[in-house]
């Protein structure tokens, strides 16, 4: 049952997938919980966050999770991606599943979908053979352990960005991960390791950085 879904998960607004039935979705508002139907004949994608016509309905399951919630798949917004992380026109990998690519055109954010059995690879920069396809974004699989990175990837003291959130990023004090948020309207400045204007920030910096 996940009726409560937005107030148990502490969640005050956005949306998300249904688990189990790619047709409904849940809208946080205020911590109520909304459960909506798509239109007849679509389905949740939850990397635009929308409903749509049903070749999106086999990405309704299974991208993945983000830190904390172990109770249902959720994803924050991307629809303006492009925009927020400043990318400039050409493809770009999503940063939550590899099903899934970005093309930004004067900012603006379009979803494009890779075949069946194939995966979006960065190098080639297009979808191929998901037997051969490399991974998409490191910072998926390393963005789980955030929270514990100071102390995983034995790093110095100082500052490191958060490879999926341009706008957030960790302080590593001995050892111990102090997890941060820029301010309102700032993104994490990679090369000046501190939050600085978002139009001065390139985030393909962060999406790219690792810990190893």
């Amino acid at each position: 049952d996940y009726s409560h879904f937005c107030r148990e998960q502490n969640i005050l607004n956005g949306i998300f997938s249904y688990p189990g039935d790619c047709t409904l979705f849940i809208r946080c508002s205020s911590l109520d919980t909304i459960i909506e139907p798509c239109p007849y004949g679509q389905a949740f994608n939850p990397a635009s966050g929308s409903c749509q016509n049903d070749e999106s309905a086999r990405l309704c399951q299974g991208i993945g999770q983000l830190p904390g919630q172990t109770t249902v798949q959720t994803y924050l917004d991307v629809s303006d991606h492009c925009r927020r992380s400043n990318y400039r026109d050409g493809i770009h990998s999503h940063p939550y599943t590899c099903e899934v690519y970005l093309k930004c055109v004067d900012y603006v954010t379009h979803f494009l979908i890779c075949p069946n059995n194939t995966l979006f690879d960065p190098i080639p920069r297009g979808c191929v053979s998901s037997s051969i396809a490399r991974p998409c974004n490191d910072a998926i699989a390393q963005s789980y352990d955030i929270y514990r990175a100071c102390e995983k990837y034995n790093l110095l003291n100082g500052f490191y960005p958060d490879p999926i959130r341009c706008s957030n990023f960790i302080e590593c004090h001995f050892g111990v991960t102090h997890y941060y948020e820029c301010p309102d309207g700032l993104h994490f400045n990679v090369q000046a390791g501190a939050c600085d204007l978002s139009d001065l920030v390139d985030c393909s910096y962060n999406f790219k950085f690792t810990f190893t």
